[in-house]
């Protein structure tokens, strides 16, 4: 038989290639095709009236109070989307009409929707996956003048917005507990809640509660937390008494506003170890840090009543893995029963909390810190915040507090918290006795409570809060001087220590407030580096020290800094001040401030040297001569071959 040969005309080739290629446009065309089968679509279940009878028949997936009566509470509309659990989950919408009697005309613009809870009847918790509830549905949302401050936050200047006014309010009527979200991917928004009371017994302490058993992020946007719908104060009788919010888990709490509750916003127990001990990882201007615990662009104002219940501290953390980004934190109170001297801080940190992240909020005009952490908190970045006006007349203040409370258990010292390029100022409150960052000891804690002055360098290792690290030193004279575009600063320093250098905020105490961050060097860095190590360190000696910022004997260190290297210009006269950081992350309290001089006798030796101001600079006289005679021998050998 014979092999059968197969031949293709040129023709009929170019035909076949051409058809290939049609074949392969068509199947980039997006034409029309068929539709997958697909789960049921999301299902809306609308809210009609502010009554809080319950479903007739949850299971029939239709929301209504009694057999047929059409009639829509918000406790049925949750029993109706629990009761869903096959096909997609419900959003909880609302239209309630302004005839109803809990509707009331507010400010002749907008009909304001109340719906108040049975007393001793909470609403059933929301166990169903993916459920919305979404205030911003009701007729009229976004009247008025929007609610808040707004502008922006933080040394970056993250843009804050404003929340709209809402159109539906939930009174809790003083019931213990409020509503409790047990299920993943539920979302709440544009919505006020306020008159909550709280359970120790169940240990609930948020009007909205977000359970242990969340796997998935929650997210509450939109919200007026512990406000009437116009963001007015609902008045004594009527605040939240503990949190407006208490979460655990994975949550996304984003662009609210929280106030005039006993404490603002509660987290505990999230239980994520990321590593945030390192500020170069800075995040991006959304905050989102890709962490399953966010606080992001809220803000908070005049939480703190009602102390004795509450702690009286607006941000109140004892998790692991939160980041609060971009935030507002103001006016925290400590009006309450208790007069312990740790109520009243913007942000409190206790229980072990650890590995969480501030970045680029403000906290401003809180009763006593800006920011305090206790109770063994460890390895927190505190970073690009502006801590400033903290502390009042009778209360005393700090921008940063790190303190050996005892009012509670555990006692280990607080310990590996990192600080670092934030705009601290004008924090003292009563006795002058506040700092930027004070680190407290149990003695002092206990009588004087968040500040208690400066606690002065000594030799050697020590125990207390951030291991009461010692902070560098300025040489007593001819420390800090401007000359030929070069800062030079000359001191003492623990050997490695990470220093910062501020424009200094001053306070009556001497030591700092850091408000202008400027430059980090390092002590005993010989590879310049621009994040940590701009100039090296010319001293290599060690020397001892005593004067007002305590005694040590340690090593010195000299830095000339190119001044465009810098964060901002300083001038003679300028007022400088100091921080250290370990390489564990313990950061110390603010060194005495040194004063910017001139330097007479500064030589300017060429435009690739630098500039010479002590002795310690004999590398650069040294290697700046034998350039000279180098290019000096060059030029001699060439005329004579001439």
């Amino acid at each position: 038989m014979k092999k059968q040969t197969w031949k293709i005309s040129v023709k009929r080739f170019i035909v076949l290639a051409v058809f290939a290629i049609l074949v392969a446009i068509v199947g980039l065309v997006d034409l029309p095709r068929a539709t997958p089968v697909s789960a049921a679509p999301h299902s809306d279940i609308f809210v009609n009236s502010t009554g809080d009878a319950a479903a007739f028949n949850p299971s029939s997936g239709t929301c209504e109070t009694a057999s047929g009566n059409s009639t829509c509470t918000l406790r049925a509309a949750i029993q109706v989307a629990n009761a869903t659990v096959i096909g997609a989950p419900h959003t909880i919408k609302f239209s309630i009409p302004s005839s109803d009697p809990g509707c009331v005309l507010n400010g002749g613009i907008a009909y304001v929707c109340t719906i108040t809870i049975t007393t001793l009847t909470p609403l059933p918790n929301l166990t169903r996956d993916g459920t919305v509830i979404d205030g911003t549905t009701q007729t009229g949302y976004n009247w008025g003048t929007p609610v808040g401050t707004g502008g922006s936050v933080g040394v970056g200047a993250l843009a804050l917005g404003t929340i709209p006014r809402a159109t539906i309010e939930i009174n809790f009527n003083a019931n213990l507990e409020g509503l409790v979200v047990s299920a993943p991917n539920v979302t709440l928004k544009g919505f006020a809640f306020y008159n909550h009371t709280g359970n120790d017994l169940v240990g609930q302490f948020g009007a909205i509660e977000i359970t242990r058993t969340v796997t998935s992020p929650i997210t509450l946007t939109q919200l007026l937390a512990g406000t009437k719908a116009d963001g007015s104060d609902p008045g004594v009788a009527l605040r939240n008494q503990r949190a407006s919010i208490e979460a655990f888990g994975y949550f996304y709490i984003n662009n609210n506003y929280i106030a005039f509750n006993g404490r603002g916003l509660q987290v505990g127990g999230s239980g994520f170890q990321p590593d945030y001990t390192n500020p170069a990882n800075t995040l991006p201007a959304n905050c989102n840090s890709g962490q399953p615990a966010l606080i992001v662009n809220n803000e908070f104002e005049s939480n703190g009543n009602n102390s004795a219940l509450a702690n009286g501290a607006t941000l109140q953390i004892y998790a692991q893995g939160v980041t609060a980004c971009g935030n507002l934190i103001t006016s925290t109170l400590n009006a309450g029963l208790d007069p312990s001297p740790i109520r009243g801080e913007g942000i409190k940190l206790f229980y072990n909390a650890g590995y969480n992240r501030f970045e680029n909020n403000t906290l401003a005009y809180n009763a006593t810190a800006g920011i305090g952490l206790y109770h063994g908190s460890h390895d927190n970045l505190i970073t690009a915040n502006i801590i400033n006006n903290n502390g009042t007349a009778t209360k005393v203040g700090a921008g940063i507090s790190i303190g050996d409370a005892t009012d509670s258990a555990p006692t280990a010292h607080p310990s590996n918290n990192h600080i670092t390029r934030n705009s601290i100022y004008a924090n003292v409150g009563v006795g002058n006795l506040g700092l930027g960052i004070d680190l407290v000891p149990v003695n002092d804690f206990t009588t004087l409570g968040v500040a208690d002055g400066p606690t002065l360098n000594a030799a050697g290792l020590r125990t207390g809060p951030n291991s009461l690290y010692n902070f560098p030193v300025f040489t007593d004279t001819n420390g800090i001087t401007l000359s030929g575009g070069f800062l030079t600063i000359t001191g003492y320093a623990k050997p490695g220590q990470v220093i910062e250098l501020f424009i200094a905020a001053p306070d009556p105490s001497g030591f700092g407030e850091g408000q202008t961050y400027l430059a980090t060097v390092t002590e005993g860095c010989k590879v310049v580096n621009a994040q940590t190590c701009p100039a090296i360190d010319t001293d290599d000696t060690t020397g001892a020290y005593a004067n007002a910022s305590g005694t040590d004997d340690t090593n010195k260190f000299s830095f000339a800094i190119p001044t465009a290297s810098l964060a901002a210009a300083v001038n003679q006269g300028t007022r400088l001040t100091m921080t250290g950081t370990d390489a564990s992350g313990n950061t110390s309290e603010f060194g005495h401030i040194g004063v910017v001089g001139a330097n007479p006798t500064a030589v300017r030796l060429s435009s690739m040297t630098t500039s010479v101001s002590a002795p310690s600079n004999w590398m650069t006289i040294v290697f700046g001569g034998l350039g000279g005679l180098i290019v000096g021998f060059a030029y001699i050998v060439y005329k004579r071959k001439r």
